[in-house]
């Protein structure tokens, strides 16, 4: 799982994409946002994952919110990356189709 000082030192680092890799800089600042927004408010409003319990500390409170993260990432991208395989798979599909009906 990538710290967020490795996701910041991508996004800084990203700013000089060549053209043909542009989408993967469009890629990656979509998947700041989104974490970034999972971590703000959908882990305690909408997933209700964090506890809100008093008496813990500070830092053991965002000892739990960097573990959730750290594995709801994890899964995110795994999610993502089997979907994208399962899409290449089907243009895949479809190309040799129509090299099929092209003989």
């Amino acid at each position: 799982m990538l710290s967020a000082a490795q996701l910041q030192k991508i996004w800084l680092l990203s700013d000089n994409w060549p053209p043909s890799k542009r989408d993967i800089k469009t890629f990656y600042t979509a998947l700041e946002g989104t974490l970034s927004l999972m971590q703000r408010k959908r882990l305690k409003d909408e997933f209700h994952l964090v506890t809100s319990e008093q008496g813990r500390s500070v830092s053991e409170a965002r000892q739990e919110l960097d573990e959730l993260m750290a594995l709801l990432a994890r899964e995110f991208i795994q999610h993502l990356a089997a979907e994208n395989g399962l899409l290449a798979a089907q243009l895949d599909d479809e190309r040799k189709k129509q090299r099929m009906s092209r003989r």
